[in-house]
């Protein structure tokens, strides 16, 4: 993105002229709940055969690390803690008791 006046960059900084899916939103968030490696996505867990029972389970696919452990760990933080500070949190309404935002217990295999 290139702005052509000083304002943009300011918004650009909130996402504002930037575009994204929702699955690459997620992809990225994802990213940072991973300790910063990239995860293909897919949104079925598991398959269950309904006649034999059998389960087919999809398993995580790594195509890279998009930043370092410790600068996913530092974004987590400030994801949770827009969500999680009840006063000045801009997100604070979406705060849901027992659940954490962008939690980095790596992805289960």
């Amino acid at each position: 993105m290139n702005p052509e006046r000083p304002v943009e960059y300011a918004t650009m900084s909130y996402g504002h002229g930037i575009s994204v899916t929702p699955l690459q939103q997620l992809a990225a968030v994802g990213a940072v709940a991973n300790g910063g490696l990239l995860l293909k996505p897919h949104i079925v867990r598991s398959i269950t055969d309904p006649l034999s029972g059998e389960v087919t389970k999809t398993k995580p696919e790594p195509i890279r690390q998009v930043i370092t452990a410790d600068k996913a760990r530092e974004v987590g933080e400030y994801l949770e803690q827009v969500v999680s500070d009840s006063e000045l949190g801009t997100g604070r309404y979406a705060y849901i008791e027992g659940y954490r935002i962008a939690r980095q217990d790596g992805y289960s295999s």
